[in-house]
């Protein structure tokens, strides 16, 4: 929750780190490498969120059918 109010306030490198900080609490989740997707293009580091997208992928490889909705963060 942190993470989202932190990114709703434009504050993509402390959201970035919460997202960080609730992957490693519960590597299984998706969610969380997503966020942290969002947070990083919000950075303009692209790399680094592809590789969170990636991450998210492998934990939830039906991501793309599902009802994520990015635009919900903003």
């Amino acid at each position: 929750r942190a993470g989202r109010e932190l990114f709703q306030e434009a504050e993509y490198g402390r959201s970035a780190a919460r997202f960080r900080q609730a992957s490693r609490v519960d590597p299984a989740q998706p969610l969380p490498y997503f966020f942290l997707a969002q947070a990083l293009l919000e950075q303009g580091s692209y790399h680094d969120a592809y590789d969170a997208l990636v991450a998210g992928m492998k934990r939830k490889p039906d991501w793309p059918a599902t009802k994520f909705r990015a635009r919900d963060l903003y």
